[in-house]
């Protein structure tokens, strides 16, 4: 593929710029349906289309747009970085008064200080604050590794690791502080962190603290009915949302997770409650989508509404690749996953998730597709399924024994399959 024309990186920035971190999904879409005529910079998009094609669009680095948006970025707003690092003071100073009384409080401050501090310098070197704000939004250690690179010294290399432990200790100090009133958010917090960074055995420890300190905590109950399911233990996940529902009777987490390891005809019930309940609720409409027993068009229309309702529903994006396939559109299907995977990196809780759809998509053929998508950066976060993907065709790739033990657990599950 030759470089790009100014023309094309205008085009591509605009698209990126409108539809935020899942815009690839989002140019796929428009190419696999015709759809993209109505776009700015049309002729251009579809000129990519047509001598690139998705696997180019795909492999696409997120460092050559940005490169360019540097390039092409607006003149500086001095009235708005004041503004900006006049709040992060406010924040900072905030921080600093409450970390010995209200330590959860001081460490979310604290990260807005950091935030809009970093965003200030940024806007200074060229950064426009519509680029910040879709492209950075709030990762510190993005907006950081900008500023370094831009100029910003003086600082430990070590410190978005730092920050990301800072933050979670003053969490669990606040949880310390917090057990002997009853108070479960603090707890439920780390807990939610916790099952991000993968950790579901600490966060159930931590999930039975809180509900020994205040045993009518819904959310809590949610959250460990929500790990049971997903470790596959049914009766355990069953006993945790029944007693979420006993407390709250009208809890769509609560209805719809109970209703995912539910009989059809169980889960329609639990279903039609949730929707009464709170009808606009994308998680009510992904469970509609779930039941086995509608027809698929159906259940693609209602995976796909939820996700417009909410662009952040990746479990949406998981259910609907594997549908997509199976109706035949490959560039939806793996649209949706190049979507999904960078968002693992945060919420690895998703990863197996991952694993058995993009599994389902190579028995059908698309183990090739999968391995394009794998080979980008974020695909590091999923390495033991792309190794297994080349084991699968003959392929020897050298790595780690750690990850190569992992790799051959999920080429035993894709042949078992398909046996």
């Amino acid at each position: 593929m030759r470089d790009l024309h100014d023309e094309e990186l205008r085009a591509l920035l605009a698209f990126r710029q409108r539809h935020g971190r899942c815009w690839k999904a989002a140019l796929l879409l428009r190419w696999s349906a015709g759809t993209d005529a109505d776009e700015p910079g049309s002729p251009h998009l579809r000129h990519l289309r047509n001598i690139g094609g998705p696997r180019w669009l795909i492999g696409l680095s997120a460092a050559t747009l940005d490169d360019a948006a540097r390039r092409f970025a607006g003149n500086v707003d001095p009235v708005l970085i004041d503004i900006f690092m006049e709040n992060a003071t406010g924040f900072a100073r905030g921080a600093s008064a409450s970390v010995g009384i209200a330590p959860a409080s001081a460490a979310h401050s604290l990260a807005i200080a950091i935030e809009l501090s970093l965003k200030a310098y940024l806007m200074k070197a060229g950064y426009a604050d519509d680029w910040n704000r879709v492209h950075i939004r709030h990762d510190l250690e993005k907006a950081l590794a900008l500023a370094t690179e831009a100029g910003l010294s003086g600082l430990p290399l070590e410190l978005p690791d730092l920050t990301d432990a800072e933050a979670e200790s003053a969490l669990r100090k606040a949880v310390e502080a917090v057990l002997e009133s009853g108070a479960c958010g603090p707890m439920r917090e780390v807990a939610e962190l916790l099952v991000h960074h993968g950790d579901d055995d600490d966060a159930l420890g931590l999930l039975d603290q809180a509900l020994t300190a205040n045993e009518d905590c819904y959310c809590s109950l949610v959250l460990q009915g929500d790990i049971a399911a997903r470790r596959h233990n049914e009766d355990g996940a069953r006993k945790h949302f029944e007693a979420a529902l006993a407390l709250n009777d009208i809890g769509v987490s609560a209805l719809t997770g109970l209703a995912r390891i539910s009989t059809p005809f169980d889960a329609q019930a639990l279903i039609g409650r949730a929707m009464e309940a709170d009808p606009d609720n994308p998680k009510c409409l992904l469970a509609r989508a779930q039941l086995t027993n509608r027809e698929l068009q159906s259940r693609i229309e209602d995976g796909s509404e939820a996700l417009k309702r909410d662009p952040d529903l990746t479990e949406a994006r998981l259910f609907l690749a594997p549908l997509e396939a199976k109706r035949g559109d490959i560039q939806a299907a793996i649209a949706h996953l190049s979507a999904a995977l960078p968002e693992l990196e945060t919420r690895r809780e998703l990863i197996p998730s991952f694993v058995d759809t993009s599994l389902e998509l190579a028995r059908v053929g698309f183990s090739a597709e999968l391995s394009t998508l794998l080979e980008s950066e974020e695909g590091r976060t999923v390495e033991p399924l792309s190794v297994a993907l080349k084991l699968d065709r003959g392929e020897t790739p050298a790595v780690a024994k750690e990850i190569r033990e992992v790799a051959l657990d999920i080429l035993e599950q894709l042949h078992a399959t398909k046996r």
